[in-house]
């Protein structure tokens, strides 16, 4: 019976995914575009098989009453628990998701499913003494090929389509005459640069111990927060110092007294207004993930149910990876991180770790060679920002005291330079200075 059971768990299905694409379906008809690879009997459950099936014979324009209708006419209404549940899935409807990927999990699991009753099949017919071993294996053969084509999704564009597309987007810059045409990062010298963090790059925030790598990232972080979702993994703080630090950037309390806990009344009312700020964002920390490959499932899984803006991952040399050496490694986290972006056309962060030798130079000024452990992170890296604080070096002098140095070492879209930004040391924070 317990065999029974988990059998039946073990049937690869997603009810929640088929829910979110139905539910959207009927709130925004716009969508079945995006679930174009879906057939009705890709969906695990019989009722949404049939609602599935009276949204895609329905006219251009269909909501819960005309599904309704069909689903009648089809003498299905009933069946699939009446217009109360069609109603119950449009008003749970995710509000943002990325409805093809829910898709291609669905016909995923569609593909296992139709792969595990043909193997069955097969097994039985391996079992029978009359079957000729030849006949097995072209079934066999049959099986895999009929699934593979039905699990062929194209990923080319046509040209013109693609100009369409960018001619679409150049239209909408023009008009608003903004220069960030990503993400700010909140640093204004850096935006105009960069132009903002703009997918699907893969920014790389490099530097020494110490000099304010996290920091910029949960600058920037931050700062994407106000237009979406954001999350960032870490392998170096846990999730109550990055809160200490979002706080006391967010709050301007100084980050020694929310250590020590000894906060003044003002102290207590900027705490508060910066932590009412941040609980109004979705602001997402991950410490327990060391895996880069369970890290990017993570995130492909979170940005499918809340459609995330910017993710970030601190720091390169602490993932693990597959690879024979550390630098194989490294190169498969790049590599990983860099497909990431592609895949879900964001912009994705990596902080990275610098060699040694920076601290011993006479200068310590950071080279894109300084790159610890990989060359492969400066190839994947659309750009390469190589972070520097003077008055780490320099404490026999108050010359550059609160003065950061961020050098755009690549930029593969742009141009390359350095810029100065203030940072403020007992807020962990960094800002605009002219």
């Amino acid at each position: 019976m317990i065999q029974v059971i988990e059998e039946i768990l073990a049937i690869p299905q997603d009810i929640e995914a088929e829910k979110a694409i139905i539910g959207k379906l009927l709130e925004d008809n716009s969508i079945l575009h995006d679930v174009s690879i879906l057939k009705q009997n890709d969906f695990y459950l019989e009722a949404h098989q049939h609602i599935f099936r009276a949204i895609v014979s329905s006219e251009d324009n269909f909501d819960v009453i005309t599904v309704t209708d069909k689903l009648r006419a089809f003498g299905k209404i009933e069946e699939v628990g009446g217009m109360i549940y069609l109603a119950e899935l449009e008003a749970n409807a995710p509000i943002r998701g990325d409805f093809e990927f829910y898709a291609r999990m669905i016909k995923d699991h569609s593909t296992l499913r139709k792969l595990i009753t043909g193997c069955n099949n097969i097994s039985r017919e391996c079992r029978c003494p009359e079957k000729d071993v030849q006949s097995i294996l072209i079934n066999a053969e049959k099986l895999l090929t009929e699934l593979s084509k039905q699990n062929v999704v194209s990923s080319s564009i046509q040209v013109k389509d693609s100009i369409t597309e960018y001619v679409k987007d150049l239209e909408i810059r023009s008009e608003s005459k903004k220069s960030v045409i990503g993400l700010s990062t909140g640093i204004i010298k850096l935006d105009q640069t960069l132009s903002g963090l703009i997918a699907p790059d893969l920014i790389t925030i490099a530097g020494a111990s110490g000099s304010g790598k996290t920091a910029l990232a949960l600058n920037f972080l931050t700062e994407a927060a106000k237009v979406g979702p954001v999350k960032i993994f870490s392998r170096e703080m846990g999730h109550s110092q990055l809160t200490g630090r979002l706080l006391s950037a967010v709050s301007k309390v100084n980050n020694k007294a929310l250590k020590t806990g000894d906060l003044t009344q003002e102290q207590w009312d900027k705490l508060s207004f910066g932590a009412d700020k941040l609980s109004g964002m979705k602001f997402l920390i991950d410490d327990k993930t060391s895996s880069i490959d369970e890290a990017v499932h993570k995130t492909k899984q979170e940005h499918a149910k809340n459609g995330l803006v910017l993710a970030a991952f601190d720091y390169a040399q602490l993932f693990k990876s597959e690879g024979q050496n550390r630098e194989r490694e490294v190169s498969n986290i790049s590599a990983s991180l860099k497909n990431l972006a592609m895949d879900l056309n964001i912009p994705v962060i990596l902080l990275s770790q610098l060699n040694r030798k920076v601290d011993e130079r006479s200068d310590h000024e950071p080279k894109l060679s300084d790159l610890r452990e990989s060359g492969a992170i400066e190839h994947d890296s659309d750009i390469v920002l190589l972070v520097y604080r003077p008055d780490k070096y320099e404490k026999e002098t108050i010359k550059h005291t609160g003065i950061a140095e961020i050098q755009i070492a690549k930029h593969r879209n742009g141009p390359t330079g350095m810029i100065t930004a203030g940072f403020e040391g007992k807020f962990t924070k960094f800002i605009n200075i002219a």
